[in-house]
């Protein structure tokens, strides 16, 4: 394909992170205005769909905080580019896309880098011919979470432990969310599982069944206790729309469990090249 051909890719997947619902998303919200919900909730996802439509004809992003852009390319994708030049072109196309400078240069150093933002770059050994984009805004990216769990935890442990914390955070990042959860390996291992689960699209369990029920049995559990919807309206329905689980293998102590959130915007896009 070379480098054009993939720089071409992932500016496509960047500007629909901007200015798309993710249909996955917008098929769910769509769901829950057939369902019994309150007025005030059905009007506030009304306002979610039409939006993306004024933001495509107003040239102006589906939110105000277009947050950091991080680019996932998987391995075999990444050993035929130039890192270096992928990050240079994406800086200067993401000037083009009306988007808010969020970034400082470091958190000691509060200093505004205006339009000399940059994208992060992480190469996924986990995947293959794979490219994928994430914008993460602060209303979702600041209520991450890391658990640590000792060896001898159980399920239920696990469980409760997870959902106490996923309840308490969810309201604050712009609900309905996506859920994605890392588990296993190092802590930075189950950080980036926690944001590669985030891909996923609502309604896919994981294909090991054993995985598959966990995420069951969480989003149940989400759903049954949560009295939250949209925008983290208290006696909403809508708050939660699905929960993915990535796992790697971990020690035989304990383990990390990583909580990534993304708001109604689902702002993790990827392609297979």
């Amino acid at each position: 394909m070379g480098l054009r051909g993939m720089l071409d890719i992932v500016k496509d997947l960047l500007y629909k992170n901007l200015y798309v619902i993710r249909p996955d998303m917008k098929a769910y919200m769509e769901l829950c205005l057939k369902d019994d919900i309150s007025d005030v909730e059905r009007r506030i996802i009304e306002v979610y769909l039409r939006n993306e439509e004024v933001s495509q004809v107003s040239h102006v992003p589906l939110c105000q905080d277009t947050g950091l852009v991080t680019v996932y390319l998987a391995s075999d994708v990444a050993k035929e580019l130039d890192v270096n030049i992928v990050k240079s072109e994406i800086s200067a196309y993401m000037r083009t896309l009306n988007m808010r400078n969020s970034q400082v240069k470091s958190p000691l150093v509060h200093e505004n880098v205006g339009e000399n933002q940059i994208p992060f770059i992480k190469v996924v050994s986990q995947w293959k011919g794979i490219v994928g984009v994430q914008v993460s805004g602060a209303g979702s990216e600041l209520q991450g979470f890391v658990l640590t769990f000792t060896g001898s935890s159980t399920t239920k442990d696990m469980i409760d432990a997870i959902v106490s914390e996923v309840l308490r955070r969810f309201p604050k990042s712009c609900p309905p969310v996506m859920v994605g959860i890392g588990m296993g390996g190092t802590l930075s291992d189950a950080t980036l599982l926690s944001k590669l689960a985030l891909f996923r699209e609502i309604g896919q369990f994981h294909s090991d069944s054993m995985v598959s029920q966990f995420e069951k049995n969480l989003l149940s559990a989400i759903k049954m206790q949560s009295n939250r919807g949209a925008q983290g309206i208290i006696g909403g329905r809508c708050g939660v729309a699905h929960v993915a689980v990535e796992y790697a293998p971990s020690h035989i102590a304990g383990f990390h469990v990583a909580v990534s959130f993304q708001c109604y915007l689902t702002r993790s896009w990827l392609s297979h090249v």
